[in-house]
């Protein structure tokens, strides 16, 4: 019998930091991070492939943009883009 496993890639990005730093993390199926992407420089259609290379299929992605009256959507302080991984175990 076959199970699925799940998993988490979150790119963040401070849009108040004047480097626009991205903190990209790979989250396991156990739900910690194993994997620290972030100095990698890759795109996200790189990372998604990387993670589609061992095996992982894409599920759903969704992204947070919290604004208020200081900020329009497009300029919110922060973003958070979350894409969610399951594969096959048997």
């Amino acid at each position: 019998m076959s199970v699925w496993q799940y998993a988490q890639l979150t790119i963040s990005l401070d849009a108040q930091d004047q480097g626009r730093t991205r903190q990209i993390l790979w989250h396991g199926p156990d739900g910690a991070v194993e994997e620290n992407l972030t100095d990698s420089h890759l795109s996200v259609l790189q990372l998604l492939n990387k993670v589609g290379k061992e095996g992982w299929e894409l599920t759903s992605q969704e992204e947070h943009r919290p604004h208020s009256d200081e900020h329009s959507y497009w300029d919110a302080p922060w973003t958070l883009a979350t894409y969610t991984f399951k594969r096959r175990v048997r």
